[in-house]
């Protein structure tokens, strides 16, 4: 009787040890998104002197820890919109950098759930020129993000992730930022 418990524990350890090892096996990745960003820019002594709706690009950098979280980090960049308005023009551009714990949930073989929380520094820089001169704007500040999407899984290695988001910023002059992105990953 000892003899079989001490298998059936040993049995029992040895299936824990696989099954902790299958829970926490770390994937690196690299990814790139194109996004369109609303960044609900707030008008200027009763005017809209700057565009609000921004292409961007980004590049990411990834852990997934296991099966279902993992960590990544962006660097994200805009182009420069200008806007006229009357005899004056607007110029604005922004970039933004930060981290998003990511939560994956299988929904059908190769498809996931994406689930996003995280944090980013958010820096605009702008100009508008008019007939009396120029005034230049630059605010950073820091920002939430929070959104949802989904990734297919082509391969172990390749994933195409769509995904839409919500940023509450501390930027003067912005009220939010709604982005909606779709990109590759390659997991090594």
């Amino acid at each position: 009787m000892k003899k079989t418990l001490l298998l059936a524990s040993a049995a029992c350890l040895l299936s824990l040890n696989a099954q902790a090892a299958e829970c926490m096996d770390p994937r690196p990745y690299v990814g790139l998104d194109y996004s369109y960003v609303d960044a609900g820019m707030k008008k200027i002594n009763g005017t809209k002197w700057f565009e609000s709706k921004f292409n961007t690009g980004s590049a990411n950098v990834g852990l997934n820890l296991n099966r279902y979280f993992g960590v990544e980090a962006f660097y994200q960049l805009s182009q420069n919109k200008t806007k006229r308005v009357g005899e004056s023009k607007g110029k604005m551009k922004f970039d933004a950098y930060g981290l998003d714990l990511m939560g994956y949930m299988p929904v059908y073989e190769k498809l996931d759930l994406v689930g996003t929380l995280g944090l980013a520094e958010y820096k605009f820089k702008g100009n508008r020129m008019h007939p009396a001169g120029q005034d230049k704007y630059k605010k950073d500040g820091i920002g939430i993000r929070m959104g949802g999407g989904l990734q297919y899984n082509f391969t172990d290695h390749i994933a195409l992730r769509a995904l839409a988001r919500y940023n509450w910023v501390d930027v003067s002059k912005v009220n939010h930022i709604a982005e909606f992105s779709a990109g590759l990953r390659y997991t090594f």
